[in-house]
């Protein structure tokens, strides 16, 4: 579980954009600068903010995060932090609008640092710009993100003058390189975890392990410890080509990650080098147009929405001859081939994925997705993806074996985050429908989600219930009715306690979670779980399958350095009993994980 996979429940304070009520709802983590005035890019003097600004409420500042450890995460708001005076024709509004078609990343679309790189260099490139840089926050909104552009207005000549002309950070590490037309920089992160076990598996280890091929030596006494470590390491960059239109980007990355201990599934000593991120791309922005261009392929993170369908933390294995188990540091599909066509609000998207499997079943998704976030208070999107090819098969009732190739899935969903215009009332769902072009296949999956932000009470704490269904197959039906979701996940989002997890997948399970998510200081927060899984389809069994309390403790140490400490333990119920032939006892986790990034 990588901190690209931990970051997305950290609670952050709201704050209101200029004429726009709902972006009150979302929290944005701001430097403590942003209260009152950050230096000009090194020339010593303080600058007001400019009333073409958002404007931030008061309340706690969040510490910035890491961006190469965000990559793929959904954008729940584009933040403009504007300085200074551009003393252009039409003035600052004209400028922010200016800036606002130069970056073109809009709220509703998932995070690349590439891409945005971009946006941020054709800002640069704008001739009332002296500086401009972005920081990456958590939402409040789980598994999406926040991100803020930070601008310094003022003609060329402005710094010239000034009595201390020190230079922008053109090349402030890990930024190898920095022209108006190029970009290099280093790609460098990883982390140390330390975890122990008690009674994995509730106590029972061959009942749930017997047949898992990854499980040589599965953790069969009451506790298991073990250490794991990672680091990925390479290169990142964007180019100009021709005019400023035109970009391509790319990024190579290895990654080498060790484990040693008594993991879940092994006990021997191990470590991996491999290729991790090896991809290219465009990004084509035609002047005078509102459409943007990106098309990318190769082995990258991509995730549709907040990983209900797919999650990128679903897409490569983390497991036995791969240490990382509870890092999983591994995110990049083995092969994508990705096309998103943006319109401001409007994103139109085709994508060709193939993950990256432990054991290599020539799976294949490939699909469309069309979205739209409204600049009010509301998104949605439809999505349809089938699966073009496939070795799996999957058990439909006695001695039956249905194909995973050949199957079609739609999916819609709807969010809003002012309620009744209530500010702070989150209402979000999604549903799928999912049948198959060669057998009976009629299977469904859902959820939905209410919550609530209170804002003005200490801690700033955020309330959920979140209720979710994949249906299961009934056996004595000639149809197959089981939703098949095999890269739904997400610490954050879709892995439905930390522990029951590793027993009960999104398939055939019906979940209740109520969350409670408070923030007792601005670098740290807490977030609290409870579960109530059950069996769709019982098949005749217990439907109650088990319950879970998780907490979650984020510490942003400072931007460089994250901990995120993990403490479950998952109470098994009748159904894992049946399936155990014996009693069972209660699984706890305890996990302490530190992350660094430059």
């Amino acid at each position: 579980m990588m901190m690209r996979k931990k970051l997305a429940a950290h609670p952050i304070i709201h704050r209101k954009s200029r004429g726009n009520p709902w972006f009150s709802r979302w929290t944005v983590c701001l430097w403590a600068a942003a209260f009152g005035g950050i230096p000009a890019g090194g020339h010593g003097e303080e600058l007001s903010r400019s009333p073409a600004s958002d404007t931030p409420a008061p309340g706690v500042v969040r510490t910035a995060l890491p961006p190469d450890e965000l990559e793929g995460l959904p954008l729940a708001l584009v933040f403009y932090d504007l300085r200074g005076t551009s003393r252009i024709e039409g003035g600052d509004e004209q400028a922010r609008d200016r800036i606002e078609r130069a970056f073109r990343v809009r709220a509703g679309r998932s995070f690349d640092p590439l891409v945005v790189s971009i946006g941020v260099a054709r800002v640069r490139n704008l001739e009332f710009v002296r500086q401009a840089d972005y920081t990456v926050y958590e939402s409040s909104r789980p598994g999406h993100l926040v991100l803020a552009l930070s601008v310094v207005l003022g003609p060329g000549e402005d710094a010239a003058d000034s009595p201390d002309p020190a230079p922008e950070r053109e090349a402030a590490f890990p930024v190898l390189y920095r022209d108006e037309d190029t970009m290099l920089r280093l790609l460098l992160n990883g982390g140390i975890g330390f975890y122990t076990d008690v009674n994995p598996w509730f106590g029972n280890a061959p009942a749930f392990t017997s047949l898992n091929p990854v499980a040589t030596s599965p953790a069969v006494d009451r506790t298991a410890s073990w250490f794991e470590s990672s680091v990925e390491y390479g290169l990142g960059g964007v180019r100009r080509v021709g005019s400023d239109d035109f970009w391509a980007y790319g990024a190579a990355t290895y990654l080498t990650s060790f484990a040693s201990g008594q993991d879940l599934f092994r006990s021997d000593t191990r470590n991996w080098t491999a290729i991790e991120d090896a991809y290219a791309g465009f990004v084509f922005q035609p002047s005078g147009s509102d459409w943007v261009v990106n098309a990318s392929g190769g082995r990258q993170n991509w995730q549709l929405n907040d990983g209900f369908l797919f999650s990128q933390f679903a897409s490569s294995a983390n497991a036995g001859p791969l240490p990382g188990l509870f890092l999983s540091p591994r995110t990049a599909y083995e092969m994508t081939g990705l096309l998103k066509l943006h319109n401001k609000n409007l994103t139109l998207e085709g994508f060709y994925l193939d993950p990256n499997e432990l054991i290599d079943s020539s799976t294949a998704f490939s699909g469309i997705n069309v979205a739209y976030h409204s600049p009010g208070n509301w998104g949605g999107s439809f999505a349809y993806y089938e699966v073009p090819e496939s070795n799996t098969t999957l058990a439909a009732g006695p001695g039956m074996r249905v194909p995973r190739e050949g199957q079609q899935t739609a999916n819609f969903r709807l969010t809003t985050n002012q309620l009744f215009g209530i500010e702070g009332l989150e209402l979000s769902g999604e549903s799928a429908y999912q049948t198959h072009r060669d057998v009976e296949w009629d299977a469904w999956a859902y959820y939905g989600r209410l919550g609530h932000s209170f804002r003005d009470l200490p801690w700033t704490p955020n309330l959920s219930y979140r209720y979710a269904s994949f249906s299961g197959d009934d056996p004595t039906t000639p149809t197959y009715e089981g939703f098949d979701a095999p890269l739904s996940s997400g610490l954050d989002t879709w892995v439905q306690g930390i522990n029951s997890r590793k027993v009960a997948s999104n398939s055939n399970l019906d979940s209740h979670r109520i969350r409670l998510n408070v923030a007792p200081s601005p670098k740290l927060s807490l977030t609290l779980d409870y579960f109530w899984l059950l069996a769709n389809e019982p098949a005749g069994g217990p439907r109650e399958i088990g319950q879970e309390i998780d907490l979650g403790i984020r510490w942003a140490i400072n931007p460089n350095l994250f901990f995120l400490g993990v403490v479950g333990v998952g109470f098994p119920d009748d159904q894992l009993r049946q399936r155990a032939g014996s009693s069972l006892e209660p699984w706890s986790t305890f996990q302490a994980s530190l992350f660094w990034n430059f």
